[in-house]
Protein backbone atom coordinates (compact mmCIF):
# COMPACT_ATOMS: atom_id res chain seq x y z
CA UNK A 1 0.00 0.00 0.00
CA UNK A 2 1.63 3.68 -1.05
CA UNK A 3 1.92 5.56 2.28
CA UNK A 4 2.00 9.36 0.60
CA UNK A 5 -1.74 9.62 0.18
CA UNK A 6 -2.03 8.45 4.22
CA UNK A 7 0.86 10.81 4.75
CA UNK A 8 -1.19 13.64 2.99
CA UNK A 9 -4.24 13.32 4.43
CA UNK A 10 -2.54 13.55 7.79
CA UNK A 11 -0.80 16.57 7.47
CA UNK A 12 -4.32 18.19 6.04
CA UNK A 13 -6.08 17.33 9.38
CA UNK A 14 -3.41 18.53 11.37
CA UNK A 15 -4.04 21.83 9.62
CA UNK A 16 -7.55 21.68 9.37
CA UNK A 17 -7.21 20.85 13.55
CA UNK A 18 -5.52 23.82 13.67
CA UNK A 19 -7.35 26.38 11.91
CA UNK A 20 -10.93 25.39 13.82
CA UNK A 21 -9.84 25.48 17.43
CA UNK A 22 -11.82 25.22 20.23
CA UNK A 23 -14.84 27.46 21.16
CA UNK A 24 -12.41 29.79 23.53
CA UNK A 25 -10.95 31.25 20.46
CA UNK A 26 -12.69 34.68 19.63
CA UNK A 27 -13.62 35.83 16.07
CA UNK A 28 -13.23 39.57 15.55
CA UNK A 29 -15.64 41.13 13.00
CA UNK A 30 -14.72 44.49 11.83
CA UNK A 31 -16.67 46.66 9.54
CA UNK A 32 -15.77 46.95 6.05
CA UNK A 33 -15.02 50.42 5.70
CA UNK A 34 -16.67 52.81 3.42
CA UNK A 35 -15.11 53.45 -0.48
CA UNK A 36 -14.21 56.96 0.35
CA UNK A 37 -11.68 55.27 3.67
CA UNK A 38 -10.00 53.22 1.03
CA UNK A 39 -6.29 54.15 0.14
CA UNK A 40 -5.82 55.46 -2.69
CA UNK A 41 -4.13 53.34 -5.38
CA UNK A 42 -3.59 56.73 -7.89
CA UNK A 43 -0.69 58.05 -5.82
CA UNK A 44 1.20 54.72 -5.67
CA UNK A 45 3.99 54.08 -7.54
CA UNK A 46 2.05 50.57 -9.14
CA UNK A 47 3.16 49.81 -12.69
CA UNK A 48 2.72 46.76 -15.53
CA UNK A 49 6.61 45.35 -16.22
CA UNK A 50 6.62 44.78 -20.19
CA UNK A 51 9.78 42.76 -21.10
CA UNK A 52 11.67 42.26 -24.16
CA UNK A 53 14.41 40.62 -25.59
CA UNK A 54 15.22 43.29 -27.83
CA UNK A 55 18.68 45.24 -27.05
CA UNK A 56 17.08 48.77 -27.59
CA UNK A 57 13.55 50.54 -26.47
CA UNK A 58 12.34 53.83 -27.20
CA UNK A 59 9.94 55.79 -24.74
CA UNK A 60 7.95 58.98 -25.83
CA UNK A 61 6.90 61.83 -22.97
CA UNK A 62 3.60 63.58 -24.64
CA UNK A 63 3.83 66.14 -21.95
CA UNK A 64 7.73 67.20 -22.40
CA UNK A 65 7.81 66.47 -25.86
CA UNK A 66 10.90 64.39 -25.23
CA UNK A 67 12.13 60.93 -25.97
CA UNK A 68 14.35 58.57 -25.20
CA UNK A 69 16.31 55.23 -26.88
CA UNK A 70 17.50 53.17 -23.92
CA UNK A 71 19.99 50.20 -24.86
CA UNK A 72 20.84 47.61 -22.50
CA UNK A 73 24.89 48.05 -21.37
CA UNK A 74 24.24 51.45 -22.71
CA UNK A 75 23.54 55.06 -21.69
CA UNK A 76 20.38 56.39 -22.49
CA UNK A 77 19.76 58.79 -25.53
CA UNK A 78 17.57 61.77 -24.84
CA UNK A 79 16.39 63.27 -27.77
CA UNK A 80 13.56 66.25 -28.57
CA UNK A 81 10.61 65.71 -30.50
CA UNK A 82 7.65 67.10 -31.83
CA UNK A 83 3.97 65.05 -32.09
CA UNK A 84 0.84 65.32 -33.21
CA UNK A 85 -1.72 67.95 -33.33
CA UNK A 86 -5.28 67.35 -33.96
CA UNK A 87 -5.79 71.17 -34.08
CA UNK A 88 -3.99 71.11 -37.52
CA UNK A 89 -5.77 69.92 -41.05
CA UNK A 90 -6.06 66.17 -41.32
CA UNK A 91 -4.24 66.04 -37.95
CA UNK A 92 -4.24 63.40 -34.93
CA UNK A 93 -2.68 63.43 -31.97
CA UNK A 94 -0.14 61.08 -31.21
CA UNK A 95 -1.91 57.94 -29.38
CA UNK A 96 -0.08 57.02 -25.96
CA UNK A 97 0.02 53.34 -25.59
CA UNK A 98 2.75 50.69 -25.96
CA UNK A 99 3.93 49.57 -29.73
CA UNK A 100 6.51 48.43 -31.34
CA UNK A 101 8.65 49.55 -34.50
CA UNK A 102 6.87 47.60 -37.53
CA UNK A 103 8.88 48.90 -40.79
CA UNK A 104 11.92 50.49 -41.51
CA UNK A 105 13.10 53.03 -44.44
CA UNK A 106 15.56 55.30 -44.85
CA UNK A 107 13.90 57.11 -47.43
CA UNK A 108 9.92 56.93 -47.98
CA UNK A 109 7.71 60.11 -49.37
CA UNK A 110 4.31 60.55 -47.95
CA UNK A 111 1.04 59.36 -49.98
CA UNK A 112 -0.96 61.75 -47.34
CA UNK A 113 1.02 64.84 -47.76
CA UNK A 114 1.86 65.99 -50.76
CA UNK A 115 4.75 63.58 -51.22
CA UNK A 116 6.89 65.02 -48.33
CA UNK A 117 10.41 63.36 -48.26
CA UNK A 118 10.33 61.18 -44.44
CA UNK A 119 14.07 60.28 -43.65
CA UNK A 120 15.13 57.64 -41.50
CA UNK A 121 11.02 56.30 -41.30
CA UNK A 122 10.38 53.99 -38.38
CA UNK A 123 6.87 53.33 -38.67
CA UNK A 124 5.17 52.03 -35.43
CA UNK A 125 1.70 52.68 -35.24
CA UNK A 126 0.56 51.55 -38.65
CA UNK A 127 0.65 54.97 -40.57
CA UNK A 128 2.23 56.60 -37.57
CA UNK A 129 6.21 56.70 -37.04
CA UNK A 130 9.23 58.79 -36.16
CA UNK A 131 11.15 60.06 -38.75
CA UNK A 132 12.42 63.77 -39.64
CA UNK A 133 11.95 66.18 -42.79
CA UNK A 134 14.51 67.25 -45.58
CA UNK A 135 14.51 70.78 -44.07
CA UNK A 136 15.25 72.05 -40.81
CA UNK A 137 12.58 74.70 -40.51
CA UNK A 138 10.57 72.33 -38.23
CA UNK A 139 13.95 72.30 -35.34
CA UNK A 140 12.32 75.13 -33.78
CA UNK A 141 9.44 73.21 -32.33
CA UNK A 142 11.36 69.98 -31.59
CA UNK A 143 11.11 69.74 -27.77
CA UNK A 144 9.11 72.43 -27.30
CA UNK A 145 5.57 71.84 -28.77
CA UNK A 146 3.40 69.39 -31.09
CA UNK A 147 3.46 70.35 -34.30
CA UNK A 148 3.39 67.17 -36.77
CA UNK A 149 0.04 65.65 -38.01
CA UNK A 150 0.43 62.70 -35.80
CA UNK A 151 4.16 61.13 -35.91
CA UNK A 152 6.91 61.80 -33.99
CA UNK A 153 9.10 64.35 -35.59
CA UNK A 154 12.75 64.24 -34.77
CA UNK A 155 15.95 66.31 -35.96
CA UNK A 156 17.96 64.58 -38.90
CA UNK A 157 20.95 63.61 -36.91
CA UNK A 158 19.00 62.05 -34.19
CA UNK A 159 16.82 59.84 -36.65
CA UNK A 160 20.11 58.69 -38.05
CA UNK A 161 21.19 57.51 -34.35
CA UNK A 162 18.26 55.65 -33.54
CA UNK A 163 17.80 54.43 -37.31
CA UNK A 164 20.82 52.84 -36.58
CA UNK A 165 20.16 51.53 -33.12
CA UNK A 166 16.99 49.50 -33.37
CA UNK A 167 15.52 47.07 -35.64
CA UNK A 168 12.08 45.73 -36.16
CA UNK A 169 10.10 45.10 -33.19
CA UNK A 170 11.42 47.24 -30.81
CA UNK A 171 9.11 48.40 -28.09
CA UNK A 172 7.76 51.75 -28.01
CA UNK A 173 6.33 53.17 -25.06
CA UNK A 174 4.06 56.68 -25.49
CA UNK A 175 2.68 58.32 -22.55
CA UNK A 176 1.99 61.64 -20.94
CA UNK A 177 4.08 61.27 -18.12
CA UNK A 178 1.82 59.07 -15.75
CA UNK A 179 2.23 55.72 -17.23
CA UNK A 180 1.42 52.55 -15.58
CA UNK A 181 3.89 50.29 -17.99
CA UNK A 182 7.19 50.11 -17.32
CA UNK A 183 9.84 48.08 -19.65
Amino acid sequence: MNKYPVIIVAIIAIFYANYIKTDTDVIVTKDIPAIKNLPSLFNADLRDTVYTIKSTFIEVNLTTQTGYLFSRGDSVYKFEISTGNKKLFEAVDTKEGLFVIQSKMAKVHSQQFDSTLLINWMGFNYGIGFHALAGNSYYKYLGVRKSSHGCVRISKEDAKYIYSKIEIGTPVLIHSGDNAVYI
